[in-house]
């Protein structure tokens, strides 16, 4: 009788299997009694086995998002737990500024995108991945270039100066979005209006972009990799007319059309038997008669890149670590050009006890920019016309075009080789006294070390018969030249805040105080000699000592903050947000050092109320919010306020003979009661769900008015300053935006989302104290569009000699197929019979992109799963740049123009229906190409930005093989784009023909045990 007693007081083997509602095994599920005394993990088969339980004992499950499940242990069989995913837990949640918060109860205007997205679309940086993602966020690229970002704005134009957003990552200001790895990153909100940006004050004008990386949790142990292969080729280049009959025919058409036309002068350049002989004499004579193709010889039609990543997750209640290694090398289309990046970031939280945790994050960026001197050599490929050779038969340097030869600078004129690490690092440290209050102190530093070695070889050429006879040096390249540069900067900044967050019953509470200080320091040298004896030696003890030029700047800034908000929200239907900051800034005199800046905001849901109860089972969500508050912007330059003062080298001649001097001169006029420019902020917004989430849109209208922006100021040029700076600009914002989405499942094993948004901004001058302003073909004058083109209105192209003796000029010297404007206005308001560019030029249109608008689709079946994403905008003017449309020096002719130009050899009908104006440089320079109306086009295009298709093994298969996942995907970047650009041309590469945007495919490997 004692025996079995004794047994079941001893306890028995507790086994089971955990599986989630598609009943596939969960591997590590927590599997415990209430004490922990008797716990243990499922493994890759969703098994347990723990000894010794005492019948009776209750067994809990848990398992992140998913609900746990107890059930009392019998002490006989097994016992077998199913898990459902429990929908609270995974409502989606927003990092806000010190804080994270549900996504519905947000107020403030905040657009966000997960990991998954990013998942989906395996872009090689961030900033790419963002395009079209989230509404409101406008990322412009310059190309494919290994190494290229883009340009990032939140919300249009906020000022005349900086309007790039602040990048944060976890909480660590970074410069630049693609100092991140991708595959670390947990999720990123963009924080747009006032109510949401201005606990970060100062820094906040323009937007804030928080950025959330990947951390440990509690029972992981796992170690993931994931490798890429990629090729690349530029998905269209513009053609050119480089075929040498064709190129010299043009030539003497646009030399004959300078020289007035004259009769028998129609072969200025080239003669009538040179061009009819050239190929066949290219036959005998090569060197003398060349056909050389450029393009080649300068380009490749594919280029590799490859990126591997390597991460270690493990977590128990004491101690959670994720380790993360990522090396990536992209290549350009032309050799002697690459980018490699090595990134590496620890991220660890220690929890001593319930009072105290303590995180320490550490991050490093270590990247290397390989070029040759010359830089890019596309433009050359497409533009040299065949007629000239870069290299003889023999591979020596050849002239060129008379020493103009891109392709001898390219192959032996040096390298240039850009070396940054970065290192970033946070320290905090967290005491909760009570469950209700958290205080927190924060040390983060960063560094950044910057190396430049430039060195520019002297690039001789030979005769091509005899190799002795030096004709001269590659043009720009006469000297051996070395430049280094080392440029060293770091930055502090120190928090301490304090949480109150807790609930009354309906009631919820949440109030913030905190303190934060920053400190920036920067410093650059830099020494070049042009008398480098060696020139594979690039170091500089090989200079001429009496020869060396030397340079350098530093500067710092500092910033102190203080700063608040308050949360209340009455049963989740009523909502109030209150905050304030106050920032001291050393760009600004110690008497107007300090803003404050408040935000309020404002949010009800209506589904909750009772009246709405009948409309419950499909609506799951209706929210209004409303804000208004402002921002200051201190990134106005440095020392503003105070007068500068240049120091240079000068040669005093005395009485025996010129000495070297340093002359000192003051430039810069003082202005002390410079001050913060404020961005006054409204938005109004209502977030909606239908059908248990599967509709859900989101929506707001905003207003933005930036006041006292810096604008120069004249005074009386015998004073001898540039013109100082004063606060007396004012500009406002009108903007909306919208994103819809669906996602549903059909059945058991298919499931499918779309996704819709758009966004649209106008930016318009308010009071600039009567000034205008020029940059390049825009204007900045009170009451117009920021920067919009001005130039002047085109009437079409003058055909006979009788239109050009009768209509109003802009130059004297124009003629038949030049371009005729229209006389707007005189000295007295209407028009005085000329053309000039005080009263006859006016605002064209905008410059800037509007109905910006981005979307993705998926859809998947089992393991399978396509996805797609698209971005665009849907209006936008560009104006046509000469490369695009016109020959310029000796290089080739836009084969756009070709048949489409004015031309004498043209019949009038002919000349009636021309697009261009004809050849002819004089005329080109002071007439044709002036900025006009006629040189702007249609902007607008749509860009298939990514295609993704992926596997996921089934976990029943890659368990055998002890993975927990197993994952291929094929990925295409940038696959398409349907625009009004001339054949060739892309319009995110508009303004030169020296760049691309590459067409990338990659093949990919995810898997982790």
């Amino acid at each position: 009788m004692l025996a079995p007693a004794a047994a079941t007081a001893q306890g028995t083997t507790l086994s089971g299997t955990v599986t989630d509602e598609t009943d596939e095994p969960i591997v590590g599920a927590i599997v415990s009694d209430k004490t922990s005394k008797y716990s243990a993990m499922t493994d890759i088969d969703g098994r347990y086995n723990i000894a010794s339980v005492p019948a009776g004992t209750e067994i809990k499950v848990t398992y992140l998002g998913y609900k746990p499940e107890t059930a009392r242990w019998t002490g006989k069989g097994t016992l077998d737990f199913k898990l459902y995913p429990d929908a609270q837990m995974l409502e989606e949640t927003v990092v806000i500024g010190y804080a994270t918060v549900k996504k519905k109860d947000l107020t403030g205007a905040v657009g966000s995108v997960g990991s998954d997205r990013l998942d989906k679309q395996r872009s090689p940086n961030l900033t790419t991945a963002l395009q079209g993602a989230i509404p409101g966020l406008d990322i412009t690229r310059s190309g494919s270039m290994p190494g290229s970002s883009g340009t990032i704005k939140v919300r249009g134009v906020t000022t005349m100066g900086d309007n790039s957003p602040l990048i944060l990552v976890d909480g660590t200001p970074v410069s630049d979005l693609d100092n991140v790895n991708p595959d670390d990153v947990e999720s990123i909100s963009v924080l747009k209006d006032a109510a949401a940006a201005s606990i970060y004050g100062a820094r906040a004008a323009a937007g804030v972009i928080l950025v959330t990386t990947k951390g440990a949790k509690e029972g992981d142990l796992s170690i993931t990799y994931n490798g890429e292969f990629s090729l690349m080729h530029a998905s269209s280049y513009p053609d050119y007319v480089v075929d040498p009959i064709r190129h010299m025919q043009i030539i003497n058409e646009t030399r004959w059309n300078e020289a007035g036309n004259p009769a028998g002068g129609e072969y200025p350049t080239y003669s009538k038997e040179y061009i009819e002989q050239y190929m066949e004499n290219h036959m005998y004579d090569p060197i003398e008669y060349p056909v050389y193709d450029w393009k080649s010889r300068l380009l490749r039609s594919t280029a590799p890149r490859t990126k591997h990543n390597v991460s270690l997750s493990y977590g128990n209640k004491q101690v959670k670590t994720r380790i993360s290694a990522s090396y990536e090398k992209t290549e350009a289309l032309y050799k002697g050009s690459d980018h490699e990046r090595i990134y590496v970031r620890a991220n660890n939280t220690i929890n001593f006890n319930k009072q105290w945790t303590a995180t320490v994050d550490l991050s490093m960026r270590h990247a290397v920019k390989n070029d040759p001197h010359s830089g890019s050599p596309i433009g050359a490929a497409l533009r040299y016309p065949q007629i000239y050779a870069g290299t003889y038969p023999d591979g020596r340097i050849a002239a060129g075009q008379s020493g103009s030869n891109t392709e001898g600078a390219y192959l032996e004129g040096g390298e240039k080789k850009n070396t940054i690490n970065y290192l970033t690092g946070k320290i905090a440290l967290t005491y909760k006294p009570f469950s209700f209050l958290t205080i927190q102190g924060t040390v983060t530093p960063t560094m950044s070390f910057q190396k430049i070695k430039d060195m520019k070889k002297a690039v001789p050429y030979y005769d091509a018969f005899d190799t002795d006879q030096l004709i001269g040096y590659i043009s720009g390249y006469e000297t051996n030249t070395l430049t280094e540069t080392r440029t060293e900067n770091h930055s502090m900044e120190k928090s301490l805040t304090a949480t109150f967050n807790k609930d009354f019953g309906v009631h919820a509470v949440n109030v913030l105080a905190g303190y934060e200080d920053y400190y920036y320091h920067y410093e650059t040298m830099s020494v070049s000699s042009d008398k480098m004896t060696l020139p594979d030696y690039p170091y500089l003890d090989n200079a001429n000592k009496n020869e060396v030029s030397p340079g350098g700047n530093a500067f710092e800034n500092a910033y102190r903050s203080f700063f608040g908000r308050v949360m209340y929200n009455y049963d989740s239907r009523y909502f109030i947000q209150a905050n304030i900051r106050g920032d001291g800034s050393s760009r600004f005199a110690s008497s107007y050092r300090w803003g404050w800046f408040p935000s309020a905001s404002l949010g009800w849901r209506l589904s909750k109320e009772k009246f709405m109860e009948r409309l419950s089972p499909v609506l799951s969500n209706f929210m209004l919010r409303a804000s208004y508050g402002s921002l200051g912007n201190e990134r106005i330059g440095n020392y503003p306020y105070q007068a500068s003062v240049n120091l240079e080298n000068a040669i005093m001649f005395g009485a025996k003979s010129p000495e070297a001097a340093t002359s000192a001169a003051q430039i810069r006029y003082a202005v002390e009661n410079i001050t913060w420019e404020s961005t006054h902020t409204w938005d109004i917004g209502v977030d909606f769900a239908l059908f248990n989430g599967r509709l859900d849109f989101t929506g707001d209208i905003y207003y933005k008015k930036t006041k006292d922006m810096l604008i120069a100021t004249e005074i009386p040029k015998y004073t001898g300053y540039n013109a100082p700076e004063v606060n007396a600009g004012d500009m406002n914002t009108r903007g909306w935006e919208a994103k819809i989405s669906w996602s549903d499942n059909i059945g058991k094993d298919w499931t499918y989302g779309v996704g819709f948004n758009i966004s649209n901004s106008k930016s318009k001058m308010g009071n600039l104290d009567g000034k205008i302003q020029y940059s390049g073909d825009c204007i900045i004058r009170g009451g117009d569009e920021y920067m919009a083109f001005y130039g002047y209105r085109a009437d079409g192209i003058y055909q006979t000699d009788e239109e050009v003796a009768n209509s109003p000029k802009l130059v004297t010297s124009v003629g038949p197929g030049d371009i005729r404007y229209k006389d707007l206005s005189g000295i007295d308001g209407t028009p005085d019979g000329k053309i000039d560019k005080t009263n006859d030029r006016e605002v064209l249109a905008s410059s800037l992109p509007h109905y910006l608008f981005g979307g993705y689709i998926n859809v998947g079946y089992k393991g399978l799963r396509l996805s797609a994403a698209f971005n665009g905008v849907g209006q936008q003017k560009v104006r046509m740049s000469e490369v695009m449309v016109r020959q310029q020096s000796f290089r080739a002719a836009p084969e756009i123009i070709m048949g489409k130009y004015w031309s004498l050899y043209n019949t009038p009908e002919q000349n009636q229906k021309a697009i261009y104006p004809r050849l002819n440089s004089a005329t080109g320079n002071s007439n044709n190409y002036e900025m006009s109306d006629f040189w702007l086009m249609d902007g607008s295009y749509m860009r298939v930005k990514n295609i993704n298709l992926s596997y996921t093994f089934p976990k029943k298969l890659v368990n055998r093989i002890r993975f927990d996942n197993l994952r291929v995907y094929f990925n295409v970047e940038d696959p398409f784009c349907f625009h009004y650009y001339p054949k060739g041309w892309d319009p995110e590469v508009n303004s030169s023909a020296s760049n691309y945007i590459a067409t990338t495919y990659t093949f990919g490997l995810n898997f982790s045990f």
